[in-house]
């Protein structure tokens, strides 16, 4: 017994509780985490030193909080045990993982995490470890789903039927005196935009004839440098919707508030005579080749592919810096991005661990969505008690109507963005167990779907798993979408075939 309170004693007993910026502390949220490390605390014999209370997301960079206990932890003298909620407290991606590892394979750190019921210390085996890890994927792939407020704020102007780039052709960005910014026509350039398309709504003239005549016409576009407009510009602008009146951002469209140039009988007269030029397809789409356009040289030229002797190769054919034309197998690429793909693949036992894991984890993951539409819908019951008694007080002559539309404009700018979220945490709820599952199936299977597709369901499946696939010299880069980015580091930090083959022991689990 004397032994075991002089093992206690020589550690030091921490505790943290977080909530992150998006939840907001609503008054009961820490102090209940608190509560429940405190009587862990109790329960295990631990004096603890400090509770730390953190209000800052787990996935943002600069987690300024979180870092200073991160340096407590490395600067103390004896081991520490640190005791936290559930994992998605302490962390909701695999950047800290390395750190916290290493200072648990030297012993120095000791994690609690009470809801998973769960001990992650030096002598923890591969299976405990896959559980920390799999806990981490868990909360990433849930907060994948979610908008970052970027986005999401990005998405209500598109929404609201504002513009959030620079005008098109024939129209102007211009500041109104609210400080917001707004689109007008050009009208300089908007007649001539409409012409064009009246020209080319005749079938009588191509683009080429058409940027010939704007040329002539002066038509310039709307940068400082006042280019003139090229053939590729003008085939481009006669399919913009943008001049009848729909935002297209992503494949998606969206009604804008701005005076449309042309009818949309008109631009939809010039899509049946677009469509109607060259019925017969380009050559280059007779082969289909499964990295065209998709890898950009270090020289900034995209890689072009060609056939020689059977053989497929990539080749730039500028020559200028460090390029000089270079060419590379696609056998050899093909190889490389079969290896991630293997790295990704799990074995069948560890599947069906991450299957039962998911079922675990998703209750966690309801009590951070209810949370938050608990919030949302508090806000937004809040808003809309407000609106009443602001038109009373303008009827009363307590406010003046300005004031009093300048408060509702607030408020229904405020009740927008809160409709947005709920979507988006709506969404997040709903896709969260669906994509998890989904992942595991397309990891178990990458390598082989890849390798034995044909070129242009090769170059989807890159598509839908790779970004920015690009070649320095010869060294393949290459950027992996999320969440297949999360699965991939996985596989490395459970190092999955010498986990398979180990039995399930400690010796199966390697540090990247």
């Amino acid at each position: 017994m004397n032994e075991i309170i002089e093992k206690i004693l020589e550690k030091l007993a921490l505790g943290l509780a977080r909530v992150s910026t998006e939840e907001q502390e609503d008054g009961h949220t820490i102090p209940a985490q608190v509560q429940r490390i405190n009587d862990y605390a109790a329960q295990k014999g631990l004096t603890l030193e400090k509770v730390f209370e953190l209000t800052e997301s787990s996935t943002k960079a600069d987690r300024k909080k979180f870092c200073e206990l991160f340096e407590i932890i490395k600067r103390s003298k004896i081991p520490v045990i640190l005791i936290v909620e559930t994992v998605d407290r302490l962390q909701r991606s695999f950047r800290e993982s390395v750190e916290l590892d290493a200072l648990r394979k030297d012993g120095k750190l000791e994690i609690h995490f009470l809801r998973e019921n769960l001990v992650i210390n030096k002598d923890s085996n591969s299976v405990d470890i896959m559980r920390w890890d799999l806990a981490v994927f868990v909360a990433k792939t849930y907060v994948l789903q979610l908008s970052d407020n970027v986005k999401r704020s990005l998405e209500q102007k598109l929404r609201n039927g504002e513009w959030i780039g620079r005008a098109r052709v024939g129209y102007l960005n211009i500041d109104l005196p609210n400080e917001k910014k707004s689109v007008v026509l050009d009208p300089d350039r908007a007649p001539l935009i409409k012409k064009a398309f009246e020209w080319y709504s005749t079938g009588n003239y191509s683009t080429s004839q058409i940027t010939t005549m704007l040329k002539e016409a002066g038509l310039t576009n709307n940068t400082p440098k006042k280019a003139i407009l090229n053939k590729s510009t003008v085939a481009e602008m006669l399919q913009e919707p943008f001049y009848y009146g729909e935002m297209r951002v992503k494949g998606k469209h969206y009604p804008h508030n701005y005076e449309p140039i042309v009818a949309r009988w008109l631009f939809d007269k010039c899509q049946q005579v677009r469509e109607g030029w060259h019925k017969k397809p380009f050559k280059t789409g007779e082969t289909f080749y499964a990295f065209r356009g998709l890898i950009k040289h270090d020289c900034g030229c995209l890689l072009t592919p060609y056939t020689k002797k059977g053989i497929v190769y990539l080749k730039c054919s500028k020559y200028r810096g460090n390029c000089q034309g270079v060419s590379v197998n696609e056998k050899d690429l093909i190889k490389e991005l079969a290896e991630i793909f293997r790295v990704m693949r799990p074995p069948d036992d560890v599947v069906e661990d991450v299957k039962q894991q998911l079922r675990s984890s998703h209750e966690n993951e309801q009590r951070f969505y209810e949370s938050n539409i608990q919030r949302i819908n508090k806000g937004l019951a809040t808003i809309k008690q407000r609106f009443q008694p602001a038109y009373e007080d303008m009827l009363d002559g307590r406010i003046t109507r300005d004031e009093h539309d300048k408060l509702v404009q607030k408020w229904k700018q405020q009740e927008r963005d809160l409709l947005l979220q709920l979507e988006d945490h709506s969404k997040g709820d709903e896709q969260f167990y669906i994509t998890a599952s989904y992942l595991l199936d397309i990891s178990k299977r990458a390598q082989e779907l890849f390798l034995r597709s044909q070129p242009e369901q090769k170059r989807q499946f890159l598509n839908f798993v790779l970004a920015n696939l690009s070649l320095e010299g010869k060294k393949l880069g290459y950027k992996l979408k999320e969440p297949f980015a999360a699965m991939h580091e996985m596989g490395i930090r459970m190092n999955w075939l010498r986990r398979s083959d180990s039995n399930r022991q400690p010796t199966g689990y390697t540090n990247p």
